[in-house]
């Protein structure tokens, strides 16, 4: 037998021997990438919705301290020497705009988002009246409460434990102390 030939018949061989191990790459990749896809854009979800959790935070603190600071109605005090404590009262409207203010501006919202609901000392916001009598010293709390829907792991939690999984409920609660 020639060398040359030899040499020339190993090389054919690990050419396709390299070209078959290519195509195992190949397969390789497809079979991991989508697992890979997975868990990057999950860590992406995880991270917004860790955001948004800082943000509804926040957001119950700058209502709760909304609250903090109440007000007084002027055309109830009669004399300002002896201002009675009913005078004072916090604004259950601007507790509002400010919560709603600060999470239209920062959380980070989908289409199907709605905006997160707002209890103040423990009932919905929309249950009381326009200003609530309020002493100094009395603890005010603001409770938050948002659906946070992920694009792509509710959906998938969804398919796997049925149709029960739609969202994550946040809640965040402020509380505070009337100046």
């Amino acid at each position: 037998m020639n060398m040359h030939s030899y040499t020339a018949s190993a090389r054919r061989m690990r050419s396709a021997s390299r070209r078959w191990q290519r195509g195992d790459e190949t397969v390789e990749f497809a079979m991991l990438a989508g697992l890979i896809f997975l868990m990057f854009f999950a860590l992406i979800e995880f991270s917004i919705g860790m955001y948004n959790y800082g943000v509804l935070i926040h957001a119950g603190r700058v209502g709760a301290q909304e609250a903090s600071l109440y007000w007084v109605n002027e055309n109830w005090v009669i004399d300002p020497a002896n201002d009675p404590p009913h005078d004072q009262q916090l604004s259950t409207d601007e507790v509002d705009r400010k919560i709603s203010e600060w999470s239209e501006s920062y959380l980070v919202k989908f289409p199907t988002d709605a905006a997160p609901t707002v209890e103040l000392l423990e009932q919905p916001i929309d249950d009381w009246p326009s200003a609530i009598a309020v002493n100094p010293g009395d603890e005010v709390d603001v409770r938050l409460s948002w659906p946070y829907t992920a694009l792509i792991s509710s959906r998938l939690m969804g398919l796997l434990a049925g149709d029960g999984f739609d969202a994550i409920n946040m809640t965040a609660l402020g509380v505070m102390r009337v100046e």
